[in-house]
């Protein structure tokens, strides 16, 4: 049984394109984000938009510690 938490889909960020992100909002999955320079912070969130920079648009989004294994809610705007 998966987790509230738990993504649905991985992606790597060098491999994401257009389809593979319109995909993701159609099924509201919660992603799980590597960062390129900073290998032990990750983000996860539900991706709800992005623009033609692939600037991501993440609903209850949290920045995941993997080495000090904290989350952290992201601010919310209205």
């Amino acid at each position: 049984m998966k987790k509230k938490n738990e993504p649905n889909i991985q992606i790597p960020s060098k491999s994401t394109d257009f389809v593979s992100l319109m995909l993701c909002i159609k099924q509201k999955a919660r992603l799980q984000i590597w960062l390129f320079e900073q290998k032990d912070l990750m983000i996860e969130g539900r991706i709800i938009g992005f623009d033609e920079y692939m600037n991501l648009v993440l609903e209850d989004g949290e920045e995941v510690s993997i080495k000090k294994k904290t989350r952290k809610t992201l601010a919310q705007f209205p």
